[in-house]
């Protein structure tokens, strides 16, 4: 089973870009995937980190927990009514509801896909 390495940059005003971290140079592509999503405001930068591996137990690669749970997550949002809007919307423009990209969080925190934040003043 083939696991990727991807970094995921969000410059502010900008669309999100998710490129392998091997076609940085960056480890290659048996390694697990690794997200970094950056958020530079004027006056502070909020940096989150996603370290996933292979979970042995469930047998579930680290490419369907990050990607499969967050589609599930998504799923859910709509079933429980928390996002109701109408249309095609980027990933940036859900979890810009508070409420939803608390969700999707916590969603992905109880099957075990961690994000770290941090943050700091500029």
């Amino acid at each position: 089973m083939q696991r990727r390495r991807f970094v995921l940059l969000t410059l502010a005003g900008t669309a999100a870009v998710s490129i392998p971290l091997s076609h940085c140079g960056i480890g290659d592509e048996t390694d697990r995937p690794e997200f970094l999503h950056s958020l530079i405001g004027k006056d502070k930068t909020i940096e989150y980190n996603l370290l996933d591996r292979y979970d042995a137990v469930t047998k579930t690669s680290s490419m369907a927990r990050t990607t499969g749970y967050t589609c599930t997550a998504a799923v859910n949002l709509i079933s429980k009514g928390l996002f109701n809007e109408k249309g095609v919307f980027p990933p940036e423009l859900v979890g810009k509801h508070k409420n939803c990209f608390e969700f999707v969080m916590k969603y992905l925190d109880e099957r075990k896909v961690t994000w770290k934040k941090n943050k700091w003043a500029e």
